[in-house]
């Protein structure tokens, strides 16, 4: 860890030793440290806050008496002198989440998870942002043109021809639902990652990594979700996801992917796994009982 932020960890923690500190990882946009179990340290990887990754503080500030649902309480937050935002956290109660778990829980288990997190969703949709600016909208038109930025020749060159027609409808679809979409207030990363749940029933206790919250299309969030059974998501949700918003969804899945296939830098996969994730996708889209 770099001396300037263990400094900063010593004027806002105190009794912290380098021997208290453990790395938990890097992600797209910071790096993240554990402190005894009990805070969570964030230092952006940029010196600038974009239109993207705004700061997360500014963010948790904002919204923390604005949802029923747990997030995390900051510490402390400055930028160091090279410019990068540093954030001190505490932790959650609860462990991170995964899909591997997910998968391997009783049916109903899973069934409830859904539907807590409709429920996060439909709180978040609802937040009146009114003090919070320069946050990205990631409009149909914005969309759009990170697809065909994305799915170049190249690409095309390794996919069979049904992928590239399933992935060219995935366009039209959209293109035709997503003339009259309401972009709202999302969190926009709310992956299994992103969620802790308690060890022993799984149950939701809060919410993390608010960094790029922004406006967009509801289902663009519930890409994540794609070809778990909706029917749980609406109860959460307090909305029918129709057939436009499931094609949006769908829509939102295949630039993920030919985001991560283009960029396999941001990836953090091979190119074997992100044809497997595209299989999945189209399978998905076939079954049925997904949005029954």
């Amino acid at each position: 860890m770099e001396n300037e932020i263990y400094l900063f960890l010593l004027e806002n923690i105190s009794d912290v030793s380098i021997k208290d500190i453990k790395f938990l990882g890097e992600g797209l946009f910071a790096k993240t440290w554990d402190i005894n179990n009990k805070y969570v340290v964030k230092v952006s990887k940029s010196n600038s806050i974009n239109e993207y990754q705004n700061s997360e503080s500014d963010v948790l500030e904002y919204i923390k008496n604005k949802v029923n649902f747990i997030t995390p309480n900051m510490i402390n937050h400055g930028l160091l002198s090279d410019g990068r935002e540093i954030i001190i956290e505490e932790k959650i109660d609860g462990n991170p989440f995964s899909y591997e778990i997910y998968r391997n829980l009783p049916k109903k288990i899973r069934e409830n998870f859904l539907i807590e997190y409709g429920k996060i969703y439909a709180e978040i949709n609802s937040i009146k942002v009114s003090k919070l600016q320069n946050r990205l909208i990631r409009s149909a038109e914005y969309q759009k043109d990170n697809f065909y930025k994305w799915f170049t020749p190249g690409l095309q060159k390794q996919l069979t021809k049904e992928e590239i027609s399933i992935i060219n409808n995935s366009l039209l679809n959209f293109e035709q639902t997503a003339k009259s979409i309401d972009l709202l207030p999302c969190h926009a990363d709310l992956h299994f990652n992103n969620i802790m749940v308690s060890t022993k029933d799984y149950q939701i206790t809060g919410v993390i990594d608010f960094g790029a919250f922004h406006y967009a299309d509801p289902a663009y969030e519930f890409r994540y979700m794609f070809g778990e059974p909706q029917k749980f998501l609406e109860i959460g949700y307090g909305k029918k996801m129709d057939n436009g918003f499931k094609s949006r969804q769908f829509f939102y899945c295949i630039c993920m992917f030919l985001m991560s296939f283009a960029h396999p830098e941001l990836s953090w996969v091979s190119r074997e796994q992100n044809i497997k994730r595209l299989k999945k996708l189209i399978a998905c889209r076939h079954m049925e009982d997904s949005y029954v």
